[in-house]
C-alpha cells in the first residue's frame, strides 16, 4: 500500500536548549559568552525563551540568575505557569552535570536556529515566485532573506555606500536633534580644549594617556572618568596598580578639600565635610575593578561581563603595561602591540570607548629634552595605528624646580578624527587634580600650599638661620675677636682677619684659609690663641652651612645625592632637617626624613601582623629623600632593604631619578667597606649610592662637638 509522505521535522534540538539554560543555572557567569551567540527568540520552545530574556534581564540588573530569582522573575511575568513551573526549571538544573559545555550547546541552538530561519526564508521565497513579476526584483529578494536569515548574532553585514549615507545623514540629524535638546551626543572629557579639538569620547574608540612617572596620567583617567560618569555616562576604572580605596581618596580630595594623604591617614578635622564631599562626588554609574596581575583574556572576559550586566559605554585600563598578553611572544614590543590589538578590537566589538593609561618608554628618560614624542610610548607603532587619540602630559616643574607647578601642557599627538596641537592646563599638585585652565596661585596660596607640605612631611620648623655658629653668637665672637687679634702676629693675625672679615660681611668662606687656619692651630702644640680656636670652629660651621645652601640643596633638586658625614655631635641631623624643610619652603619640593634603624623596625613589626610592609615602603617614595643613619643597621638583612631604596632611586629600571641624602657617622669609604662585608649585594649598594649617585660630599670632621637640640 503507498504511504503518505511524513512530514519533515523542524530544525530543532530541544535537549541542547535545556542543557544551554541548565549550565546558566549552574553557573551564572556563563551567560556572558552564551549571550554572544544567542538571543531569546533563538529557541525553538517558547517557554525556553521565555526563560532565557528572564536571565537576560537578571543579568542587565546585575542580579545573578539561579533558581529562586528566575522562578520569581518568571512569577512576575506571569510566565512560570506556562514555562512548566519551578518543578521545570529544576528539571533544566538536573539536565547537566556542569555548565563546563555551555558554549558547545550554545553553538547546537544557534545552529538549528539559523536553520529555521533559512527554512522560513525558503517558504517566503516560494512564495514570493508566484507574487513578483521581475526576475531582478526577485532575486534581489530572495539573496536578501537568505543574508537575514544566516546573519548570526553580533554579525553585521556590508552595506552599500547609498546606505552608509544614508545612515550617516540620519545619525546627524538625531545628534543635532540631541544636542539641540541638552544632551550630549558623545561623552565628554570634561576638558574643554580636549573636547572642542576631539569631540569627546566615541564608541570604538581607544584613547591612549601618557606620561612620565608622577606626571599626572592616572590624576587625569580618573578626572575624565569621574566627570563622563557625573554626566550620565556608565563606565569601569580598571586600577591594576591601586587599590579601589586609593583611588577613592584621588577622586575624594578635590571634593573635600583634604589631600588624598590626609583622607587615608584619617587626619580630618571636620567628618561632615568628608561626608558632603562623598555624597556629591558618589554615582554608580563608574565602577572600580582592582584586581591586579590581569592578562588581555581576563581583562576582555571582565569588561564583556559589565557591559553585560551594566550596559558601561567606556573602561580606563590604569595602567597597559601592567597587563600581560597572557600567551608567549618574542618580546615585550610585540606582547604590547598584541594587547594594543586587543583593546581595538574590544572596543569595536563592543562599540565602548577604551581609555589606556600608558607610561613612556626607557629612551624617554635618557634624552636631555623632556618633551613627549609618539616615539616615547612603549610598543609605539601598534598605538599609533590602533589609537583614535593620543595625549601626552608635560609638566615642565617635574624637571625645572623653577617651573610654575600649577601649569601642564596636554599635547594631542594624535587626533583621528580631530585637531592635534598642545595646549595649557592647570594643574593642582595638593589635589593631584587638573583643571580646564592654568591656576593662579597668589603668594598666600603658595605659602599655604608649602606649609601643608611642611606638615605632611613632619619637617621640623627650623631654617638656616638655626645653624649657629658659636654658642656665644657670632657678634661676641667677632666683638672678642677683634679685640684679641691685635695681640697676634704674622700668619695667625693674617689668617683670623680674613675669617673674621668673610664672617662679617657674610661674605664666602675661602677654603683654602680654612685649611691653613686649622693646620695652624694643630701646629701649635697647645698654645692656640683662643681667638684662632673661635674663629676656626665659627668659620668650620659656617663653611658647612655654605656648602648646604649652595651646592646639596641645588643638588638634591637636580636629582643628585648628597652625603653628610662626621663623628656623632657635629650637628648631621639638625642640618639634615634645615635643609628639609628649605627645600620644601623655598622650593616647594617635598622632601622626607628618615631614620634607617626606626625604619627597619618598622619592617620588622610588620611580620607580626603590625601593619603591612608596603606602607612602611611607601615614605621612601618622597621626591627628596633623607635618610640618617643607615651605616648603624647593616645587616644583611637590612643591607638588602638599603640595596632596594637605592636601585629604586637610582632609576636603573625606567623612571626620573630620586635624589638622596645620605647621613653617615663614619667616612664614606669606610660605610663602603662595611657594607662590602655582605657580599656582592653589600658593594653593589655602596656602589648605587656612594659612587655613581655623583654625590656632594659634606664633612662634618672638622666642627667641634655641639650640644645638639632635642628631639634628634
Amino acid at each position: 500500500m503507498h504511504q503518505p509522505p511524513t512530514e519533515p521535522m523542524i530544525p530543532a534540538n530541544v535537549e541542547a536548549e535545556q542543557a544551554v539554560l541548565g549550565s546558566i543555572l549552574i553557573d551564572p557567569d556563563a551567560v556572558v559568552e552564551v549571550a554572544e551567540l544567542l538571543a531569546a527568540d533563538d529557541f525553538h520552545l517558547q517557554k525556553h525563551g521565555w526563560i532565557y530574556q528572564a536571565i537576560l534581564d537578571l543579568n542587565g540588573k546585575n542580579s545573578r540568575a539561579d533558581f529562586l530569582t528566575v522562578t520569581d522573575e518568571l512569577e512576575r511575568r506571569r510566565q512560570l505557569d506556562e514555562a512548566g513551573g519551578p518543578a521545570y526549571v529544576m528539571d533544566l538544573i538536573n539536565a547537566v552535570p556542569t555548565a563546563i559545555h555551555a558554549t558547545h550547546y550554545a553553538r547546537i541552538v544557534e545552529e538549528r536556529a539559523v536553520a529555521r530561519r533559512l527554512l522560513r526564508a525558503a517558504g517566503q521565497i516560494a512564495q514570493s515566485v508566484y507574487e513578483v513579476k521581475s526576475i531582478d526584483r526577485l532575486c534581489a529578494g530572495a539573496v536578501e532573506l537568505v543574508e537575514t536569515a544566516v546573519q548570526r548574532k553580533g554579525e553585521r553585514r556590508a552595506k552599500t555606500l547609498t546606505a552608509v549615507l544614508n545612515d550617516t545623514v540620519a545619525q546627524a540629524r538625531e545628534h543635532a536633534r540631541l544636542r539641540a535638546e541638552g544632551h550630549e551626543v558623545s561623552i565628554p572629557f570634561g576638558i574643554p580644549e580636549l573636547d572642542r579639538r576631539t569631540g569627546g569620547m566615541w564608541p570604538s574608540d581607544v584613547i591612549v594617556l601618557a606620561a612620565p612617572p608622577g606626571g599626572g596620567k592616572t590624576a587625569l583617567a580618573l578626572g575624565i572618568a569621574h566627570q563622563a560618569a557625573k554626566t550620565g555616562a556608565r563606565g569601569a576604572v580598571f586600577s591594576l596598580e591601586m587599590q579601589d580605596t586609593q583611588v577613592g581618596e584621588r577622586i575624594l580630595a578635590p571634593e573635600s578639600g583634604y589631600t588624598a594623604i590626609q583622607i587615608r591617614l584619617g587626619d580630618i578635622q571636620d567628618w561632615q565635610v568628608l561626608d558632603a564631599a562623598r555624597a556629591r562626588a558618589s554615582t554608580d554609574n563608574l565602577l572600580v575593578d582592582d584586581s591586579a596581575s590581569l592578562t588581555m583574556a581576563d581583562l576582555a572576559v571582565r569588561v564583556k561581563r559589565l557591559h553585560l550586566r551594566h550596559a558601561i559605554q567606556f573602561v580606563v585600563v590604569d595602567y597597559v603595561q601592567l597587563l600581560t598578553a597572557g600567551l608567549r611572544t618574542e618580546n615585550r614590543t610585540q606582547e604590547l602591540a598584541y594587547i594594543s590589538r586587543q583593546l581595538k578590537a574590544l572596543a569595536k566589538e563592543l562599540h565602548i570607548a577604551v581609555i589606556v593609561v600608558a607610561q613612556l618608554n626607557r629612551d624617554y628618560d635618557k634624552r636631555a629634552d623632556k618633551w613627549p614624542r609618539m616615539s616615547d610610548l612603549e610598543g609605539s607603532s601598534q598605538w599609533e595605528k590602533d589609537a583614535s587619540v593620543i595625549v601626552f602630559i608635560h609638566r615642565e616643574s617635574q624637571f625645572v624646580p623653577e617651573a610654575d607647578v600649577n601649569r601642564a601642557t596636554l599635547i594631542l599627538a594624535k587626533a583621528r578624527n580631530g585637531q592635534i596641537g598642545e595646549f595649557p592646563v592647570g594643574w593642582n599638585p595638593r589635589y593631584s587634580q587638573f583643571t580646564p585652565e592654568p591656576l593662579i596661585f597668589g603668594e598666600a596660596d603658595r605659602r599655604a600650599h608649602r606649609l601643608e607640605l611642611l606638615r605632611q612631611c613632619q619637617a621640623l620648623p627650623y631654617t638656616w638661620a638655626d645653624w649657629q655658629l658659636h654658642p656665644l653668637g657670632l657678634e661676641q665672637v667677632l666683638q672678642q675677636g677683634r679685640a684679641q687679634v691685635k695681640q697676634l702676629e704674622g700668619d695667625p693675625k693674617r689668617l683670623v682677619t680674613q675669617v673674621g672679615q668673610a664672617l662679617a660681611s657674610s661674605q664666602r668662606l675661602d677654603e683654602a684659609v680654612l685649611r691653613e687656619l686649622s693646620a695652624l692651630a694643630r701646629s701649635r702644640n697647645g698654645a692656640t690663641p683662643p681667638v684662632v680656636t673661635d674663629f676656626l670652629a665659627v668659620g668650620a660651621r659656617a663653611a658647612v652651612l655654605q656648602q648646604a645652601r649652595e651646592q646639596v640643596a641645588p643638588a638634591l633638586l637636580q636629582g643628585r645625592f648628597a652625603i653628610f658625614f662626621g663623628p656623632s655631635g657635629r650637628g648631621k641631623t639638625l642640618l639634615a632637617r634645615i635643609v628639609q624643610r628649605a627645600l620644601i619652603l623655598e622650593d616647594g619640593m617635598p622632601a622626607v626624613w628618615l631614620n634607617w634603624r626606626q625604619t627597619m623596625r618598622e619592617i620588622k613589626g610588620t611580620f607580626n601582623g603590625n601593619g603591612r610592609e608596603v606602607d612602611v615602603w611607601q615614605q621612601t617614595h618622597a621626591p627628596v629623600l633623607i635618610l640618617d643613619d643607615p651605616d648603624k643597621s647593616t645587616t644583611e638583612w637590612s643591607v638588602g632593604y638599603l640595596y632596594d631604596l637605592l636601585d629604586q632611586r637610582m632609576a636603573l629600571t625606567g623612571g626620573r631619578q630620586g635624589p638622596v641624602l645620605l647621613v653617615l657617622n663614619q667616612l664614606p669609604a669606610e660605610f663602603a667597606q662595611q657594607l662590602a662585608q655582605h657580599g656582592h649585594l653589600g658593594v653593589a649598594t655602596a656602589q648605587r649610592g656612594l659612587q655613581r649617585g655623583r654625590p656632594v660630599l659634606v664633612d662634618f670632621s672638622a666642627l667641634p662637638v655641639w650640644e645638639e637640640r632635642p628631639g634628634f
